[in-house]
């Protein structure tokens, strides 16, 4: 082996397993806050009192639906300027505009799109599900 660290195959194996390593401990780190703040939110404080909003639940249903929407809104926002230069507050305002505006259209989206296709969904693959069931005990009721 030489000083360098071996042959470039052990050391893209090694940094692949790092990668992987460090991965998997913040998935693990998170996993472990998230489970603490769901513990912890019987606390009263300040910190928990933020962190435990119930509007954080509403937010967090519509965050698939205001992705979608969030470039559409941002490229209007950006592409509208006359002048290509910005200052620090404008494009401060520019990220609170395009969040509350993609929160805003994500919301009717959602409740006239999204949740009743979930729904439907659901109910779909019930229906599919119980006759299965259904399909699946008479044939083992006619073999007995």
């Amino acid at each position: 082996m030489s000083k360098s660290g071996g042959n470039p195959e052990e050391r893209e194996a090694i940094a692949v397993s790092l990668d992987i390593a460090k991965a998997f401990g913040m998935v693990l780190k998170k996993a472990l806050f998230f489970r603490l703040l769901k513990e912890k939110c019987r606390w009263i404080g300040p910190a928990t009192s933020i962190l435990c909003w119930p509007g954080w639940r509403v937010l967090s249903r519509l965050s698939l639906t205001t992705l979608m929407t969030h470039v559409l809104v941002n490229m209007q926002i950006t592409l509208s300027r006359i002048h290509n230069t910005m200052s620090q507050t404008q494009m401060l305002a520019d990220a609170a505009a395009v969040t509350v505006i993609s929160y805003l259209l994500a919301l009717p989206l959602a409740l006239l799109i999204e949740y009743p296709a979930v729904q439907l969904y659901k109910a779909v693959v019930d229906i599919s599900s119980r006759k299965e069931t259904e399909n699946h005990t008479s044939v083992k009721s006619k073999q007995l």
